[in-house]
């Protein structure tokens, strides 16, 4: 299993147990009525706070995963989460409750902007429907531990304890299995044109109607089952663990279709008439037998939380065309900045390796051959062909390594532990895992040109840097495809 998907795994599994917290409310919500005396506004109160703890942490989260990666953004923030939720087990009070419950959903919103980033950069844009439903079945997942495991712990402190654990669970799994990757510099400006743009806007508002009947069934389903059709908490429980596995195998065809006819939009429309349909008709003919009502709830419940995928990858999906709109003129030459950032980190990584003895090697890569791609299949497709290198790139490297896009097509990668013969190694399994193309990116060729620079005793960041540069020209020179290693002292 390559990289990429053990990101996928962790991240699925993180956003997996982040999703049970709004489901377990949901499924405690008769005993939590009962334990503290709850009217039914009340619950709608305690019902909500997580998402509105959530809804307001999602930008700050975004900046903090943009300034410090997605590794310990999303480890950190379900750490929090679970602290919270501990103490949400043990709230004295309604208040107290509802305010431990708000900022578990603060600190819990690392894990949507922490790995759907990870998917988002590690998958290209042929392959993320199907990674964001893959990903997104973490929602269906949280709800299915939920109704089946809380209505067998029979207290709401239990169940609450039980979720804090799994929550903690999610922290570990990301910390252990996501890496610092490819720096993306991302100015101010950049950031607010995008908010700026009213498509984007559009595209988050409409996506966010669709999510009003999600957030009914999930949230009342339960309750209305409960109270209006004389089901048992366990009864209602399992119509809604129904519905979810009947949620996550929608997420996952529904990706996948919009990755075949290469639209969001079109299918967003399609389940927007089914959720219609489907809600409307749990409540129809309401005294007619139990299992017809069992299957039209399994349906409304399913419907309408595979919707939040398509929704959420119509809202995605424009914010990264708009942000790359506004980038593409500006990121075409060199970038200094991001130079400048990259020898603050070989600085670093060269007094850890002096410190402990070790070897390191540099690396100049560019990828060739990318502007005919462009002119031939559009800008489109070049630019899906340079997030799938992107990506091979830091499928290829070791835990440490550093990587610095510094333009379109041109890195520079720091392989700490690594001799000039360990980092032409690298190089080789990258030029072989680039002849592996997603479908719809076969065309056209890829070439990687390097030079490579070893550490030595006269060298500073500066100087490597620029013997691997050089080394990078002579590559040029030999063809493409060619790598060069710099001599010491040249």
């Amino acid at each position: 299993m390559t990289y990429r998907w053990a990101v996928l795994a962790a991240g699925t599994a993180a956003q997996a147990a982040f999703s049970t917290v709004a489901f377990a409310i949901a499924v405690l919500a008769p005993a939590l009525r009962d334990r503290y005396d709850l009217s039914l506004t009340e619950i709608g109160i305690v019902l909500s706070a997580e998402w509105i703890g959530l809804t307001f942490s999602l930008l700050p989260w975004g900046f903090a995963v943009d300034r410090f990666g997605e590794r310990w953004t999303l480890a950190g923030g379900l750490t929090a989460c679970s602290g919270f939720l501990v103490a949400a087990a043990y709230a004295p009070s309604f208040g107290w409750l509802v305010a431990f419950l708000g900022l578990g959903g603060i600190a819990g919103g690392s894990v949507q902007s922490g790995s759907g980033r990870a998917v988002m950069r590690w998958f290209t844009a042929g392959e993320r429907g199907l990674a964001l439903g893959i990903r997104q079945t973490a929602v269906p997942i949280g709800g299915g531990i939920a109704a089946l495991v809380l209505p067998q712990l029979g207290s709401p402190k239990a169940g609450l304890l039980f979720v804090a654990g799994l929550v903690f669970a999610g922290a570990l799994a990301g910390a252990l299995v996501l890496r610092s990757g490819s720096e993306e510099h991302i100015e101010v400006s950049d950031v607010e044109s995008t908010l700026r743009d009213r498509r984007l806007w559009l595209a988050c508002f409409g996506s966010g109607l669709y999510l009003v009947a999600q957030m009914a069934m999930m949230g009342f389903v339960v309750l209305f089952l409960h109270d209006e059709h004389g089901f048992s908490t366990g009864e209602a429980a399992a119509v809604f663990a129904a519905g979810q596995v009947l949620a996550a195998a929608l997420r996952i065809g529904v990706g996948r279709w919009s990755d075949v006819v290469g639209s969001r939009v079109g299918p967003l429309r399609v389940v927007g008439v089914a959720i219609a349909v489907s809600v409307g008709l749990v409540e129809w003919r309401p005294n007619e037998t139990s299992g017809a009502l069992d299957a039209r709830a399994v349906a409304a419940v399913g419907r309408t939380s595979a919707a939040e995928l398509e929704s959420a990858g119509v809202a995605v999906a424009a914010a990264v065309g708009f942000g790359r709109e506004r980038r593409t003129t500006r990121e075409a030459g060199p970038r200094p900045d991001l130079e400048s950032r990259l020898r603050e980190r070989l600085t670093e990584a060269i007094a850890v390796a002096r410190a402990q003895g070790q070897e390191l090697a540099v690396a100049a890569v560019e990828v060739g051959d990318l502007g005919p791609v462009a002119q031939e299949l559009g800008a489109e497709v070049a630019d899906a062909l340079r997030a799938h290198v992107a990506a091979r790139i830091e499928d290829c490297l070791d835990e440490g390594s550093v990587v610095s896009r510094l333009d379109e097509d041109r890195y520079a990668i720091v392989l700490p532990r690594a001799t000039a013969a360990d980092a032409e190694s690298t190089l080789a399994v990258l030029q072989a895992a680039l002849e592996v193309r997603p479908r719809g990116l076969e065309a056209g060729s890829v070439t990687v040109s390097a030079g490579i620079a070893e550490l030595t005793a006269a060298d500073d960041a500066a100087a490597l840097l620029e013997r691997a540069g050089s080394a990078l020209r002579r590559a040029h020179a030999d063809g493409s495809s060619a790598v060069v290693v710099a001599r010491p002292g040249s």
